[in-house]
This record gives structure tokens, sequence and C-alpha cells, in this order.
């Protein structure tokens, strides 16, 4: 299949790499793409520019819209930027993918539109966890999170009003190796963490899928309903029930178990994308005790 990708870098690229190794044809559509020896063609050119958008989506069947601008720091005077590449971009990947009767496209999301980022003194204030869901109300936080929100709602619009088939995916964080310290990746999948190569797992499940909408992409936890206050109070309890050989020698090891403030439910995309992640806690914890790094590369395959 000839497939639009917007953008590279730790998701794009072993994307690219995965898409390729599987028998697409992959384009890439960058501003200022700086890998040298690539198997996939490059359109250099902005998502704020219609017809760069839609030029390089020539002759493609399938989008995959992943680029967009982050910012650890929202600073007020970067707002532009974010409405310009996040809303605005995706506005023209949209309506070009309606122009050239694209076949399908997957926007790349993000779980915070759903106010995530709540703060720990709301959730404390509660008593207990919160369960994130896909029907949740969409609640930005900040201007990423609004920029992100407003791009979501776009494709939604193109979907129910235009008839554009589009699925929406809303990763957790995937963060590079070295961003965190390994035990705190490790400890994170049980809440807003999860490996890029699920992402890329959650990639290819939609672009097999008739399914549409949106779906949370996180790693697979075993919390209930009846977990929320533990998970708060006394995680390491709550786990010792699910994960007690793992449990056990966290605790020889003097890892720390911060709170856990919430967790996803990732049943939609597990029953209509048929969505399962490799890499959860127990997973991770038995790449720690194995002396491996709990950062495999996006290709490798993990023992469930």
């Amino acid at each position: 299949m000839n497939v639009l990708l917007t953008g590279h870098g730790k998701l794009g690229t072993p994307l690219a790499q995965r898409l390729v190794a599987i028998g697409h044809k992959v384009r890439v559509l960058s501003p200022g793409h700086v890998e040298q020896d690539h198997p996939w063609e490059v359109a250099l050119g902005w998502l704020e520019d219609f017809n760069a958008v839609r030029g390089a989506m020539d002759g493609c069947e399938l989008v995959i819209h992943n680029a967009a601008h982050h910012a650890t720091e929202c600073d007020p005077s970067d707002h532009g930027r974010f409405i310009a590449s996040n809303v605005t971009g995706t506005a023209n990947v949209l309506a070009a993918a309606l122009a050239g009767q694209v076949r399908h496209v997957i926007h790349i999301s993000s779980g915070s539109v759903l106010g995530t980022s709540l703060s720990a003194d709301e959730i404390e204030a509660a008593g207990r966890a919160r369960i994130v869901r896909d029907d949740d109300p969409i609640d930005p936080r900040d201007i990423y999170e609004a920029s992100k929100a407003a791009a979501e709602l776009l494709a939604r619009f193109y979907r129910q009003r235009h008839g554009l088939s589009v699925t929406a995916l809303r990763p957790g964080w995937f963060p590079r190796e070295g961003d965190l310290a390994d035990h705190e990746f490790v400890w994170r999948l049980l809440s807003h963490c999860v490996w890029v190569g699920d992402v890329i797992s959650a990639v290819l499940r939609a672009i097999d899928s008739p399914a549409q909408g949106e779906f949370l992409i996180h790693a697979a936890t075993p919390f209930v309903e009846a977990d929320a206050p533990g998970l708060l109070a006394d995680p390491a309890g709550v786990l010792r029930k699910y994960y007690p050989d793992e449990m056990e020698w966290w605790a020889a090891q003097n890892h720390p178990t911060p709170a856990i403030r919430w967790w996803s439910d990732i049943t939609p995309a597990r029953e209509q994308l048929g969505y399962e992640p490799k890499l959860n806690f127990p997973q991770a914890v038995a790449r720690l005790r194995g002396g491996q790094s709990p950062w495999p590369t996006a290709g490798v395959q993990i023992a469930r």
C-alpha cells in the first residue's frame, strides 16, 4: 500500500521502518528530514501549507498523521505554533485526504486530551485513583492538549460530516531510553507510559481494522474500580495482589512505589482493533531481572 506518514522522530522513524519492512511503500512528509540512508521517499514541506500536504499525498491510499508540535514548557508566546501545526496542519491533512479520496486516515492523537494531567491535589482530594476511558469528556489542561483536542475534533468532524474514514489513536507517553530511570519507566507502565513498539503495533492494527473512532493506547493493567483508593494509599499492596513475585523482587531492589493516580481502560482498542500490548509491568520487570534494558527496540519480540 502507498502510505503518507507525516513527521519523523521517536515514533515516525521506527514506524516508517516497520511499514517498509512489511511491504508498504512509504512517503514521509517533513520540513526537515535528517536521516540520510532510508528506504522511504521524502517530501519536504510544512503541514501549514495545504498545497504541500496535498502534493505529498498524491497517489497514497493511507495517511498516518503523526506530526505535531510538542513542548515541555508551554510558553504563551509559543501558542501560535501549537495552533498552526496541530490544528491548521491537521485540518490540511484531513481536507487533502478527502479531496484525494484517501482510503483511510490514522490520526495520532494523545491520551492527554481527556485531562489525564489532572493535578495530584485534585485526585488526592477525591481519595481515589481515576480510571480513564475513551468516552470521557475531552478536558485539556494546557495549550498542547487543547491543540490536540481540537485536532481530534476536526478528525471526528470529517468522519461524521464528510464520511472520511478516520481512526484516532490516543497513546500514552512513549519516552526514549534515558528520559527516565529504568525502574521509573517500568512503574509508569502502570499508568501513563507505553512502549513505542506497542504504539506501532496499534497503528498496524488500525490499518487492518475497519473500526473507527478514538482509542486509548497504553500498557495493560489489571486494575478494577475497587482498587482505586488503594492505588493512592497503598499501591504496593494493590500490586502484590496481581504480581506477588514481581513485587517481592521490586521491594528487594528498594525501588519506590509512588501513588498511581490514574490508569487507562484499553478495552475498546483490544476488542475493536485487536490491540494487545506486549510490554506491560510484568514483562518489563522480567527484563530488568534478567539484566536487560526494559526499553526494547521497536522490532523486538517480547515473550508473554
